[in-house]
């Protein structure tokens, strides 16, 4: 068997044997909730839950700390309740207390991987999936009798009506407590489709004909709908088809919203915007390392996204709602294309602003800072300049020069982006 792994487990996620390949691009779904526990007054280490007062779990463990020639020993308390460990505990600024339910591995995981790794067909391997008890998963099967299959495994957790809850609840009332799981036969499934082909990128999954819908932080579809693309452009596929494909740089996102940009570009009196909506006009939309549309499409869109959300956000929150890149990318563009005028207009100045007046201050901070990194001749800004690889060595790479230039790799120009099939 040859394949990749995950450091700690033993067997693959994406392999291949003399039978069958498979490989695995995570759902998103939401397999963690935040409890809010009520805490005794008088002892903080009971709580409330359903209307007794609970002991918390204690567990102790003792960590060595390097310290001269020898060591020190630190012990670690921590406290759980019925919904799982307390976090809270080592969050700096946090009131409540906060308890994470998790649907974490356990022990059938590591025997579904064994069974799945020695399956001999496809619908073998998912049977071999029904023990897979963890956080869901796409997975995709070929085998060598020409059958192809699809199969969501793992264990979503059922929440009543929802299945995905983004705040903290209160966790004394027994109001939220999970139903139970949707797993095995109940998740989507398909073995080979009218269509011929399978496809999955992150992206958003539904079963159809049923009230499951897997919510969470998944992946717009940009990425997806352009591996569909490529295959239904083709006939039959070769190998070199295929690693054409996974080499692919062509963003959907960017032509979806380049367009939006040249015509804003064509109404502002910046010096260099000619020049930039010629770029623009000539680009395939490949994020290749030689394209210079690319880096200027990616710092005005940067540029864009930040004013814009922080303007009513503020500095901070913006800079982590846009490192949240699944939840804010589909937001961001529907602002865009909707011309949500709340969100361009500053509250800061008299003026009411617009899009054109945001892009337009967006697209000049873009040209200075790339002026600033690149130079002033947009020739030079190349997207490899930019946008490179490194292979890091843990932990050699925190130990600083020379050891992380010896056991570390790069960086290198890297093609592709977020939104592309070469990521």
């Amino acid at each position: 068997m040859t394949g990749l792994s995950t450091p700690g487990l033993p067997f693959f996620q994406h392999a291949y044997n003399r039978h069958i390949a498979y490989g695995s691009t995570t759902t998103g779904s939401d397999m963690q909730d935040l409890f809010i526990e009520k805490i005794h007054p008088r002892d903080p280490d009971r709580y409330l839950f359903r209307g007794k007062w609970l002991g918390m779990d204690i567990h102790r463990e003792t960590i060595r700390v390097r310290q001269g020639r020898g060591f020190r020993e630190e012990e670690i308390r921590i406290r759980g309740t019925v919904h799982g460990p307390v976090i809270s505990d080592v969050m700096e600024g946090v009131k409540d207390t906060l308890a994470l339910k998790w649907m974490a591995c356990d022990a059938r995981i590591i025997r579904a991987m064994k069974m799945m790794s020695e399956a001999t067909d496809c619908r073998e391997f998912i049977k071999a999936g029904g023990d897979y008890h963890s956080a869901c998963e796409n997975f995709l099967c070929a085998d060598t009798k020409g059958t192809i299959a699809y199969a969501t495994l793992g264990c979503l957790p059922l929440r009543g009506e929802e299945t995905a809850r983004w705040f903290p609840v209160p966790g004394w009332n027994g109001k939220y407590e999970w139903t139970g799981y949707a797993a095995g036969s109940s998740l989507p499934r398909k073995i080979n489709p009218r269509s011929g082909y399978l496809a999955t990128a992150n992206n958003r999954i539904r079963k159809k004909g049923t009230g499951l819908d897997i919510d969470g932080k998944f992946a717009s579809h940009y990425r997806y709908a352009r591996i569909v693309e490529l295959i239904e452009e083709g006939g039959r596929f070769t190998a070199g088809d295929a690693a054409a494909m996974l080499n692919d740089t062509r963003s959907l996102l960017a032509a979806r919203i380049v367009p939006l940009y040249a015509e804003m570009l064509e109404k502002s009196g910046h010096a260099r915007a000619g020049e930039a909506a010629e770029l623009f006009a000539e680009w395939d939309y490949a994020m290749d390392t030689d394209s210079t549309a690319a880096t200027l499409y990616h710092q005005v869109t940067l540029e864009f996204m930040s004013m814009t959300l922080g303007q009513r956000l503020g500095k901070k929150l913006t800079e982590k709602y846009l490192r949240q890149w699944y939840c804010a990318l589909d937001r961001w563009v529907l602002f865009v294309e909707q011309e949500n005028g709340y969100w361009f207009d500053d509250p800061a100045t008299p003026e009411i602003e617009d899009r054109q007046n945001a892009f337009i201050k967006a697209f000049a901070s873009a040209v200075s800072r790339l002026e600033d990194r690149l130079g002033r001749d947009m020739a030079d800004w190349k997207w490899g300049r930019v946008h490179q690889l490194s292979f890091q060595h843990q932990p050699m790479t925190k130990a600083g020069w020379p050891l992380d230039r010896i056991f570390g790799m790069g960086p290198w120009p890297f093609g592709g982006d977020m939104e592309t099939i070469h990521r």
